[in-house]
């Protein structure tokens, strides 16, 4: 069986309202005085990215094609380029662009799986465009 990839003709998520949050691996211990303490309750944990996307009547149906038949109503995992890494341009320390020697600036590339979150993605629509909300877990 191998992974659904994210439709490559549906736009890169909006800067807002997105979300990032890791999941906590801590393993929170009480005593009956002092501060609480922690310590790791996993090695790894995956992380929460809350996303939004913009997009026509043709690229809804893309969406929902791929949220309810490609991933069986957002049961199964797929790959998704990282939306805050994926395409932007590398850059030196003092923030200019790394260039080939055609001048063409190197590209970060970054994918990851991905499970649907915990709400369904949510709809609205503003004139002609559809706006979709959704969350996924970054897997480890």
């Amino acid at each position: 069986m191998s992974l659904q990839t994210w439709p490559g003709v549906l736009p890169k998520p909006e800067r807002q309202p997105y979300g990032f949050r890791p999941d906590d691996s801590r393993l929170k211990r009480t005593g009956e005085v002092g501060p609480p303490a922690y310590r790791r309750m996993v090695s790894v944990s995956a992380s929460r990215m809350s996303l939004f996307i913009t997009v026509d009547r043709s690229n809804r149906q893309v969406f929902w094609d791929f949220y309810t038949l490609a991933c069986a109503d957002g049961t199964k995992a797929f790959n998704m380029p990282d939306p805050i890494t994926d395409g932007w341009a590398c850059l030196t320390g003092a923030g200019a662009p790394l260039l080939l020697p055609d001048g063409t600036p190197i590209l970060l590339s970054r994918i990851l799986l991905c499970r649907w979150g915990d709400e369904v993605p949510q709809e609205t629509i503003s004139g002609i465009e559809f706006k979709i909300s959704f969350g996924v877990v970054i897997m480890p």
